[in-house]
């Protein structure tokens, strides 16, 4: 007979689960706000200059 001092798979299961969409709700919410911060720096020319490279070689002959 099993005692049911132990939760069942299915319980530690869901409660894993739950913990794992936490993080990865937590994580993708991180990644909007770099993403959306990211694009509104970049709408400022001295911040694009000094991020892309491609902005300091616009226009040189190589």
């Amino acid at each position: 007979m099993r005692s049911e001092k132990f939760p069942s798979y299915e319980e530690r299961f869901c409660l894993f689960s739950q913990s794992v969409e936490k993080w990865l709700i937590a994580a993708i919410l991180l990644l909007l706000v770099s993403l959306t911060l990211s694009q509104v720096l970049l709408n400022f020319d001295s911040v694009r200059a000094w991020l892309v490279e491609v902005e300091r070689l616009e226009g040189v002959a190589s």
